[in-house]
């Protein structure tokens, strides 16, 4: 493991006009500024190169407590690693006997600390100290069905999706599956914790693309768009109030699940990817690049774009969080696992 520090290089600085507050309180006089994009960005490999290791998902709690998960092979004196935790000093294995050793985990989400789901083709979930396996194996999955994202609003409420339009719920007492087309691989999934309403965002091959409600036992297209001459590609999704949905893909959009009016609110120079949300005004946007990544701040004013550290290989990213400053995004290079941190420095 190698950690490589860079000051960040502001590449484009663009203001975003039609970028408004949704009626989110700002952030207390004593939190971040977040109008400071006074950024330090480090890398943290893992793997030696020899086999393919990646990591897929991450969730930030603060600076000293990051949960990443994926692949990671031999970490330490532990094999077949998929969940890591930094503790402020080092990278610690979270190992357990129920979660996946053999597909890795794509998805986390957590309620708090103490609660914490892992998508690892089926479900796990972290509840204070130890990891249970979700009761979804006999759901009547059909053939190339995974589960490789959740989201939950409460422990009564957690939605998850997946390839071949695989949706799943938990209700407090039951796992049910929802039918959905199978031609359709889901990319993310997101939701209001007020209205209890997840939105998940899907693909097909001819490069379709579904906004899905998932409320109650429903799982509803409330939008369509593109197709493989005239791609409107949407990946990755967050929420940004109960009824608007931040969208990345060819170029950065808003959502309204109201009034089902999308918005253009800034155009990257290359295709982004995964979000790390940490406030209505603190949102970080990462994505792929040949040579190393790219990444996009808004800062509640206006929108700008950074180079990352350099790569000698393409730079592959699947997820991200941010909280209070510190952003990261899990992906892969040069056949070894591939965080990017990022840090604001504080005054």
């Amino acid at each position: 493991m190698r950690i490589l520090v860079a000051a960040f290089i502001a590449l484009l600085a663009f203001e975003a006009t039609n970028c408004k507050d949704n009626g989110t309180a700002p952030s207390p006089p004593n939190g971040p500024d977040t109008t400071s994009r006074d950024f330090t960005i480090s890398t943290q490999e893992f793997g030696d190169g020899a086999e393919s290791q990646a990591a897929f998902d991450a969730w930030v709690f603060g600076p000293n407590n990051i949960w990443v998960g994926g692949w990671f092979g031999t970490v330490g004196a532990y094999n077949n690693v998929t969940i890591l935790q930094w503790n402020g000093t080092n990278w610690i294995p979270r190992v357990s006997d129920v979660v996946s050793t053999s597909s890795g985990i794509y998805g986390i989400w957590a309620l708090d600390t103490s609660t914490i789901y892992f998508a690892d083709v089926s479900i796990a979930k972290y509840k204070n100290g130890q990891f249970y396996q979700q009761e979804v194996q006999n759901l009547p999955f059909q053939t190339g069905q995974k589960i490789k994202h959740v989201w939950a609003a409460s422990e009564s409420n957690v939605w998850a999706v997946g390839d071949a339009g695989c949706v799943v719920h938990y209700d407090g007492s039951t796992w049910s599956k929802i039918d959905f087309d199978t031609q359709f691989q889901f990319m993310a999934v997101t939701g209001s914790v007020s209205t209890g309403i997840a939105f998940a965002t899907a693909r097909n091959i001819r490069f379709n693309t579904l906004i899905v409600r998932l409320e109650g036992t429903t799982a509803e297209t409330i939008f369509q768009g593109g197709d493989q001459l005239n791609p409107q590609s949407i990946e990755f999704m967050k929420m940004r109030s109960d009824h608007e949905i931040l969208l990345s893909g060819e170029t950065i959009r808003s959502f309204n699940t109201t009034t089902l009016k999308m918005d253009t609110l800034f155009q990257p120079t290359m295709y982004m990817g995964p979000i790390g949300y940490a406030a209505w005004n603190d949102v970080f946007f990462f994505l792929d690049y040949q040579g190393g990544g790219r990444m996009v701040h808004y800062n509640g004013q206006s929108f700008a774009e950074f180079a990352l550290p350099a790569r000698p290989d393409v730079y592959l990213t699947w997820g991200a969080s941010a909280h209070a400053g510190v952003a990261v995004s899990a992906g892969m290079s040069s056949n070894k696992a591939l965080l990017t941190i990022v840090r604001r420095r504080m005054p």
